[in-house]
């Protein structure tokens, strides 16, 4: 983990009171923070990183004949052109778009929403499917 995502984390478990923290530092500068307890997600910038936003989940829903696929997008609060998004080569990152997410056309700013047995939900990138994590080597 980088210092500035350390700095973020340990700031954000201070701010919010024994908040559990998933730290990611994206590909194009910021970090993003999510606090479980509080169901937010942070965004905070590499260099500037008391300076932290909180991102705005939207559910859509894809209509196809008679089934549906939930998905949703993260827009900033504070920036509503700011949108988490994932590249073609997988890594996460904030663009920028002046339009909405249209829940007939999903782009790289939607997740899908898997629901987990132990009742937590698992967040994927709707044109990427297959596993997510960390390789693991020999």
């Amino acid at each position: 983990m980088s210092a500035v995502a350390e700095s973020v984390r340990r700031r954000s478990s201070a701010q919010k009171d024994n908040c559990s923290n998933v730290t990611v530092e994206t590909k194009d500068g910021y970090v993003v923070s999510l606090c479980e307890e509080l169901d937010r997600i942070y965004l905070g910038d590499v260099e500037d990183p008391n300076n932290s936003n909180i991102f705005r989940q939207t559910k859509h829903t894809l209509q196809d004949g008679e089934t549906s696929q939930e998905f949703c997008s993260f827009r900033l609060h504070s920036q509503k052109d700011l949108y988490l998004s994932v590249t073609p080569d997988r890594q996460l990152a904030v663009q920028r778009s002046d339009t909405v997410p249209d829940p007939q056309l999903p782009d790289d700013r939607c997740f899908v929403l898997h629901p987990v047995s132990n009742g937590s939900v698992f967040i994927q990138p709707y044109h990427h499917k297959g596993p997510f994590g960390p390789e693991v080597g020999n």
